[in-house]
């Protein structure tokens, strides 16, 4: 599963003391040693109360709620500092709304592929929408994390109901916490009608491209997962997400990125823990490897451990690193081409035969 994105502590030094040397030397390593235990015990209580939470979620309301877990720590964490572009008198409402929809839209898609064309790419646009509002900071991720684990892991009977109560309970939980944290905050102008009528009136700009692209992109790659009847369709659309950048600079780095780190990832997990730690500490293992995670900030690297993360997940499901390995390459490169096509359909001369958006309708926003 992809890992929750954590912040990192600010590392700035104070200026030197050059009147004495002696004293300035002695100071700096203590400092710097108090710098270190502080991003240490920080990164080590969040890493313990993403994982009790998980853990607590998943007993209260069954191990098919673990995913669901995993996308509303996300979005606690997350929307401690950012909002989602909406009054926050209707964010807490279009929050609880929108994890809801995750589970309802994942039942219907799952009844046919065809019928999943049309409600994913609904589904999906309306998440982009929603909560993309200030879609430079990814404020959609949690929400568009718990669609692509709920479509991927379809469930029926009890587990539905659960899973709906899960989504509910943890929907209803961000939308609380999320008013709390941001009632006295400056409020965005733009209500749920405001954020539908800029987007749809601004059809050619930058950032309702973006929205398309991301959803034709993820229609596309879960319909592909549904029609090859794989395990892991999962690893189809997170590329998608990943890749699908408001900048096309940052796509082309991050391909680069994803496809190196899928490569060195795979040749770790497998030196590691198909030939040195036994089988039996497997999940040992990957909780040390997720714990070194937290302290790593560039993307390349921090991939290197989504992938071994993910190959451990793959073999607790009875599938082994020999094939999940070059499974999730391949899938990679699937998505990796997807985004390119789209990308260069988006850079194509379609956009102007549309009508042009002009600068202040990009600026404007309704308020509703």
């Amino acid at each position: 599963m992809e890992h929750v994105e954590l912040e990192t502590l600010d590392r700035e030094h104070t200026a030197s003391n050059k009147k004495d040397p002696q004293l300035n030397h002695e100071k700096k390593p203590t400092k710097k040693s108090i710098e270190v235990l502080k991003l240490i015990g920080t990164k080590t209580l969040l890493f313990a109360f993403i994982i009790l939470f998980i853990v607590g979620f998943s007993a209260l309301f069954g191990s098919t709620a673990t995913y669901t877990g995993v996308c509303i720590v996300t979005g606690l964490l997350m929307f401690l500092k950012l909002d989602i572009g909406i009054k926050h008198t209707q964010a807490p409402f279009v929050i609880f709304g929108l994890f809801v929809l995750t589970g309802l839209s994942a039942f219907a898609a799952a009844i046919n592929p065809w019928l999943g064309l049309l409600v994913n790419f609904i589904t999906v646009c309306a998440i982009m929408v929603l909560s993309g509002q200030r879609a430079e900071y990814r404020s959609f991720m949690p929400f568009l994390l718990c669609y692509i684990f709920t479509q991927s892991t379809p469930v029926y009977g009890i587990d539905f109901g659960m899973r709906m109560a899960s989504l509910a309970a943890g929907g209803a939980l961000v939308g609380i916490i999320y008013f709390i944290v941001h009632r006295k905050k400056p409020c965005p102008k733009v209500g749920v009608l405001g954020a539908i009528k800029n987007t749809a009136g601004a059809y050619a700009s930058v950032r309702t491209r973006f929205f398309l692209r991301m959803a034709i992109g993820m229609t596309i790659a879960m319909f592909i997962g549904d029609m090859i009847g794989s395990a892991r369709t999962l690893w189809l659309s997170l590329p998608i997400l990943s890749l699908t950048q408001l900048k096309p600079h940052e796509t082309a780095h991050r391909t680069a990125y994803r496809i190196f780190a899928t490569i060195i990832g795979g040749l770790i997990y497998i030196s590691v823990f198909d030939f040195i730690i036994p089988a039996e500490y497997l999940n040992i293992g990957l909780l040390v490897a997720g714990y070194i995670y937290t302290y790593i900030n560039k993307y390349q690297f921090q991939q290197i451990f989504v992938v071994i993360s993910a190959l451990g997940s793959a073999h607790s499901l009875g599938l082994e690193s020999a094939v999940a390995w070059p499974a999730r390459l391949i899938y990679l490169l699937i998505g990796v081409l997807i985004v390119a096509i789209l990308l260069m359909i988006d850079n194509a001369n379609i956009w102007k035969k549309l009508k042009p958006t002009t600068p202040n309708e990009t600026s404007v926003e309704v308020s509703v």
